[in-house]
């Protein structure tokens, strides 16, 4: 929890984090995993490999999905097709799907919400299966998972300036990642500088916001720049010192205590995913846009930073359905990581109780 007057909540992570529980405890990826310096990265890593070494002619892509990932998808060559899918959806519509051999289907565990029963309906017909487990690296599906690739973003759950994991639950063969660009270590060396400009500012030390978030927005725009890179070592070197475990606990009783205060409010509703899930953050979804948009600036007016995840009004490919875009209109994401406590989430969600009866 953050004290005084600098408390605020969302957008980028700082460093150090306060640190509890088991360090080095097992993670899916624990037997051969390739790191690359982004989830984006371990995408184009993949693609290539997919196509030389399994003839991967065509991927499936679900349409409530990032642009920018869906971009980086698309320029990598393959053939893109659309299939219907979205987090407020308890599984992907297996009939907008025409899978057949030498196709791969990327599917997502949005927001952490879904566990492998998701894809139970799916005929993959000798297709490749690739999930995206980003929003819960920890979740029983990714330790379980019987896909033949997985992959995540590491910087979206985890306090690290870049880093992308890529590993096979089906034991494929993956070649080497390629070595760190100068390009990517000059940007991940800009956010981890400003992680630590961002604790002292949070701390109350003299350091303005601006000082960061300019460090920070400068090595956002090289990550997403330049050829495939592997990971900043220093990252490398921290993901097994993290208690991940502990961390994904924190988020998991977060999320709770803020559905608590959410829960009889009308006008909106938190999505809450299966039993055994850990929801990466508080995805709210609201009855209109003019809701939603009001309740955004009320947050931002009270140093609450939410994200829209994510805009769909120019997609990428062609066909996704109006449904996904007017949710996307509708909804915010809501942090409730392990930098925050019940007291701040229980904050938080006070804010938009108040923006609601307004």
């Amino acid at each position: 929890m953050i004290e005084g007057d600098r408390w605020e909540h969302g957008s980028e992570f700082h460093w150090p984090l306060p640190s509890s529980g088991d360090t080095g405890v097992p993670c899916p990826w624990s037997e051969d995993p390739s790191f690359l310096g982004s989830g984006r990265d371990a995408f184009r890593f993949l693609i290539a490999h997919g196509i030389q070494a399994h003839a991967w002619r065509r991927l499936w892509v679900p349409s409530y999905m990032c642009q920018h990932v869906v971009e980086t998808l698309t320029n990598t060559g393959i053939k893109c097709m659309l299939y219907e899918d979205a987090p407020d959806q308890a599984a992907p519509k297996a009939q907008t799907l025409s899978l057949e051999s030498g196709d791969a289907l990327l599917a997502v565990n949005y927001f952490g919400l879904r566990d492998a029963s998701a894809l139970d309906a799916i005929d993959m017909k000798g297709a490749s299966l690739i999930v995206d487990h980003t929003h819960d690296l920890l979740s029983s599906w990714a330790f379980d998972s019987k896909a033949d690739y997985a992959i995540a973003s590491l910087r979206k759950t985890l306090p690290t300036p870049d880093g992308g994991v890529l590993w096979s639950p089906k034991a494929h063969a993956l070649p080497s990642p390629p070595a760190l660009t100068q390009e990517r270590a000059m940007a991940a060396r800009a956010k981890w500088k400003a992680m630590r400009l961002k604790a002292h500012y949070l701390a109350g030390e003299l350091v303005s916001k601006s000082d960061f978030r300019a460090l920070a927005s400068e090595g956002e725009s090289q990550m997403a720049a330049g050829e495939i890179s592997g990971i900043y070592p220093e990252t490398e070197a921290r993901l097994g010192r993290f208690p991940q475990h502990a961390w994904r606990d924190q988020r998991a009783a977060n999320h709770q205590a803020a559905c608590e205060r959410l829960d009889e409010v009308e006008g909106l509703r938190v999505l809450t995913g299966v039993d055994s899930s850990c929801p990466f953050s508080l995805f709210v979804v609201f009855e209109s846009s003019q809701k939603r948009d009001h309740t955004r600036q009320q947050l931002i007016d009270n140093m609450v930073y939410p994200a829209l995840l994510w805009p769909l009004e120019a997609c990428v490919l062609e066909g996704t359905p109006e449904r996904h875009r007017g949710l996307a209109h509708r909804s915010l994401s809501i942090h409730c990581d392990m930098r925050y406590s019940r007291e701040d989430m229980q904050r938080v969600a006070d804010i938009i109780v108040e923006a609601m009866r307004e």
